[in-house]
C-alpha cells in the first residue's frame, strides 16, 4: 500500500510538471489544452477525495506548490514589472529546469490548493503565500491584479479571530503588506509617469490618451484600501509583540508606518498630476464634453480619499505633499473637469508680512514649510527646493495679481532658500523675477542688487538685461570700457530671452549704445549733426563742449 502511494506521488509529480510545462525538458513549448489541463484536475480531485487520502494530497501538493514557490520567487534570473501590456520578462535567465516556468504554469499549480470553509489557519496562510508570489510574478493586467487583491482580502477576514495568535500568520501578512503596497507604488508611479508624459505636448491632440489615463486612475481605490488595511493589521499585528519586547518587530512597525505614508503621498501626488492635466484638457471639445456628461464627477472620490488619507497622517511626506496640492490648486485658473470644484480666492487671511493672500495658498504655505521641518537628511533638501519653487509660482501669481508686497516677499523667500539648497539656477531665477518686478515699480537700486545677486548665482540673460539697462538709467555706465563691455554683453543674450518686449528692449539699447559708441569714436563736433533727433543732438553738443574745455 505504501509502495503503491510513493509511486502514485512520483507519478503524480511528473504529470504535474509536465502538464505545467517546467520539467526538465529545455525545448519542449507545447501547452496543454485548457480542456485537458481541467479533465486532469478533476481526475487528481476525484482520487484524492477518496477517504483517508486528503493528508497524503496536502502532502504532495504542498510539498509540489513549496517547491514551485521557492524557484520562482526566489529566482534573480527575472526582472518583472507590471504594465499595461502585462507580464514584461527580461532577457536573463538561468540554466535552471524551471527557468521557463510562465505565471500561468504557476497558476496551473497553486490554485488548485483551495481553502475549504473550515480551513486551517496554517491552509489559509499557504494559499496567500500563494497568491504572494504570484502577485510578484506581475498579473497579466492590472485588473487581474486587483481581482487577487480581493481574493486575499476574503481569505483574510476568513480567518479566525485567534489567527494573529499564531506567529506564521502574523508574518505572513507583513510580507503580503509589503507586496500589496508594492503593487500600488508601481501602479500610481506608472500612471503619473504617463501623465508627465502627456503634459509636454498639446493636449488636443491626445485627448483619448488624456481621457484613458484619467479613467485608469479610479482603478487605485481598491489596491489603496487593501494596502491601507492590510499595512494597518500588520502594524496591530506586529505592536503585539513590540510591546512584549521584541525590538525587530517595534522596529518593522515603524518601517511599516513608513510604507503606509508613502503610500498615501504616491496616490495624492498621482491625482495632483491627474488634476493639472484635467485643467488642461479644452472642455468645449466633442469628446471632453460626452466624457463630461457620462460621469462628470469621474475622479471627485478619489481625490476625497487622497485628501482624507492625507489629512489623518502626520508624518513629514504627506504633509508636505497635501501643501503642495493646495499650493496648485490656489494658482489654478480654471476649475479642473471631472474633480471637485475648488474656490482658491474666494477667502482671503493675513500671511507671513501681513500681506493678505487666498486662504488655500496660506494653508499649502504652511504644510509645506510644516513637512520640510519635519524632514531630515536629502528629503529635506529635496523638499526645500520643492517649497521655493512653489513660492515662486505663489509670487507670480500674486504679482500678475497687483498684490506686490506679498509678491516680493514670497520672491526673496524663494531666492533665499532655493540657494540654501544649493539649487542656483532656481534661486538665479527668483532674483531676476524680484529685479523685473522691483524695475517695473521703479525702484531700480534695488531692481539692480536683485539683477546681480541673480548673476552671482547664474549667468540668467534676463538678469543681463536688467543690469545693463538699469546700470544706464542710473548713470553707473561712466567709461568707454563700461559701455562697450554693455553693449557686448547685450549682444550676447540675443534670442536668448523669454518675452518680445524683452527682446525689443534689448535691441533698442543696443542701437543707442552703438550711436554714442560711434560718436565718442568720432570725436568731431559734426557727428552730432548726423543725429536724426534733436534731444540727441543736443546731448550730443553740451557734452563736447563740457569734455573738451
Amino acid at each position: 500500500m505504501l509502495g503503491s502511494l510513493a509511486q502514485l506521488s512520483i507519478d503524480f509529480t511528473g504529470m504535474m510538471r509536465s502538464a505545467c510545462r517546467v520539467g526538465n525538458s529545455q525545448t519542449s513549448t507545447r501547452r496543454p489544452s485548457a480542456f485537458a489541463v481541467l479533465a486532469f484536475g478533476a481526475a487528481v480531485m476525484a482520487v484524492f477525495a477518496k477517504p483517508g487520502f486528503g493528508p497524503i494530497y496536502h502532502t504532495i501538493m504542498g510539498n509540489a506548490c513549496d517547491a514551485q514557490i521557492e524557484l520562482i520567487a526566489g529566482a534573480d534570473w527575472v526582472d518583472f514589472t507590471l504594465g499595461d501590456k502585462g507580464l514584461e520578462a527580461g532577457a536573463s535567465r538561468s540554466a535552471s529546469p524551471w527557468a521557463k516556468a510562465s505565471l500561468e504554469d504557476y497558476k496551473q499549480v497553486c490554485e488548485i490548493k483551495l481553502p475549504s470553509e473550515t480551513a486551517t489557519v496554517a491552509e489559509l496562510r499557504e494559499r496567500i503565500e500563494c497568491h504572494r508570489t504570484q502577485l510578484a510574478l506581475g498579473p497579466g493586467s492590472y485588473e487581474e491584479a486587483v481581482d487577487l487583491l480581493t481574493q486575499v482580502r476574503r481569505i483574510i477576514n476568513a480567518a479566525q479571530k485567534d489567527a494573529d495568535a499564531d506567529v506564521g500568520w502574523s508574518n505572513m501578512k507583513v510580507r503580503w503588506a509589503r507586496s500589496v503596497h508594492g503593487v500600488l507604488q508601481r501602479r500610481c508611479e506608472e500612471l503619473a509617469a504617463k501623465i508627465r508624459i502627456l503634459r509636454t505636448k498639446p493636449v488636443k491632440g491626445l485627448l483619448e490618451s488624456a481621457l484613458k489615463v484619467l479613467r485608469a486612475l479610479r482603478g487605485l481605490d481598491v489596491p489603496f484600501r487593501e494596502a491601507r488595511t492590510s499595512l494597518e493589521q500588520a502594524m496591530k499585528a506586529l505592536s503585539a509583540r513590540a510591546t512584549s519586547g521584541d525590538w525587530d518587530s517595534a522596529e518593522e512597525v515603524f518601517e511599516l508606518e513608513g510604507l503606509l505614508g508613502q503610500a498615501r503621498v504616491a496616490l495624492l501626488d498621482v491625482v495632483r498630476e491627474a488634476r493639472i492635466l484635467a485643467v488642461a484638457l479644452p472642455q468645449r471639445h466633442e469628446q471632453v464634453r460626452r466624457a463630461l456628461s457620462c460621469n462628470p464627477d469621474l475622479l471627485v472620490d478619489l481625490e476625497g480619499l487622497a485628501l482624507q488619507e492625507a489629512q489623518v497622517d502626520k508624518g513629514a511626506g504627506p504633509k508636505f505633499a497635501l501643501g503642495r496640492y493646495w499650493s496648485e490648486i490656489s494658482v489654478s485658473s480654471s476649475d479642473a473637469p471631472f474633480f471637485t470644484r475648488h474656490r482658491p480666492t474666494s477667502k482671503w487671511v493675513d500671511g507671513p508680512g501681513k500681506w493678505r493672500v487666498p486662504f488655500l495658498m496660506a494653508r499649502a504655505e504652511a504644510l509645506m514649510m510644516q513637512g520640510e521641518k519635519a524632514s531630515l537628511g536629502a528629503e529635506k533638501s529635496d523638499r526645500g527646493a520643492s517649497r521655493a519653487l512653489r513660492l515662486y509660482q505663489h509670487a507670480k501669481f500674486l504679482a500678475l495679481g497687483h498684490y506686490g508686497g506679498a509678491a516680493e516677499w514670497r520672491y526673496r523667500v524663494s531666492a533665499a532658500l532655493a540657494a540654501l539648497h544649493q539649487r542656483e539656477q532656481l534661486a538665479a531665477h527668483s532674483f531676476t523675477r524680484l529685479a523685473l518686478f522691483l524695475s517695473l515699480h521703479r525702484r531700480e537700486q534695488e531692481a539692480l542688487n536683485a539683477a546681480d545677486e541673480a548673476l552671482k548665482l547664474a549667468p540668467e540673460p534676463v538678469a543681463k538685461l536688467l543690469h545693463v539697462t538699469l546700470r544706464r538709467k542710473l548713470g553707473e555706465l561712466r567709461t568707454d570700457e563700461e559701455v562697450r563691455m554693455a553693449e557686448k554683453t547685450l549682444i550676447e543674450i540675443q534670442g536668448k530671452l523669454p518675452l518680445r518686449t524683452l527682446e525689443e528692449q534689448r535691441s533698442t539699447t543696443v542701437a543707442e549704445l552703438a550711436v554714442w559708441r560711434k560718436v565718442a569714436d568720432n570725436g568731431k563736433f559734426s557727428t552730432c549733426f548726423e543725429l536724426v533727433d534733436a534731444a540727441r543732438t543736443l546731448i550730443c553738443v553740451i557734452g563736447r563742449l563740457a569734455f573738451s574745455s
